[in-house]
């Protein structure tokens, strides 16, 4: 826009108190562009990378999973379920999220109240991330929350490396061999 045309619609606007819209040139109309030529659907050379700081979503759960119904964890928490442990040794109840996060990249269950009733009835709903295998272990030499512990197979359980943290537990792997028992702590304080 010119500076008369500013100047002349500052004046309008001062003298009739009215704001004053200039009407747009007009241009003929355009023709409709040519459909493009059929062949392969265009391909976009990199696939869109997923929305940062978004976990995958957890597999569905199945109902079909019964605990003793004093293992339970309360309404709104998780916790992690090895099959092969006594109801004693499993993990303490934990944030859903924590315990999908653990569970899948540890395995295990993940298992959730589904109603008031489950804490009468012990059915829980499930979702299954993998066995752990616990095989020869007995349940008190289990590493304490939080911490891993090397298994070395054929050695007898009072002469296992003690439980340690799990980078340590893990450089000890590589030296020696054997397997990284892990257990999960709670998240919820």
């Amino acid at each position: 826009m010119k500076t008369s045309q500013v100047l002349l619609l500052a004046v309008l606007f001062a003298s009739t108190g009215c704001i004053v819209v200039p009407a747009r040139e007009h241009r003929a109309p355009q023709p409709a562009p040519s459909p493009p030529p059929p062949g392969p659907p265009p391909r976009h050379p990199h696939p869109r990378p997923p929305p940062p700081h978004q976990p995958p979503a957890p597999p569905p759960a199945s109902a079909n999973f019964h605990v003793p119904p004093d293992r339970v964890p309360p309404q709104g928490l998780c916790r992690i379920w090895y099959r092969n442990l006594p109801p004693d040794r499993q993990p303490a109840s934990m944030s859903c999220p924590y315990a999908h996060q653990t569970a899948r990249s540890s395995g295990g269950l993940v298992i959730v109240a589904t109603s008031a009733r489950s804490f009468q009835t012990g059915e829980v709903g499930a979702t299954d991330y993998g066995p752990v295998n616990f095989d020869g272990v007995p349940p008190d030499r289990l590493p304490p929350p939080g911490l891993c512990r090397l298994w070395l197979d054929g050695v007898p359980p009072d002469r296992q490396p003690a439980p340690t943290s799990c980078h340590e537990a893990h450089a000890q792997q590589r030296r020696s061999g054997g397997r990284v028992l892990f257990m999960p702590a709670s998240d919820v304080r």
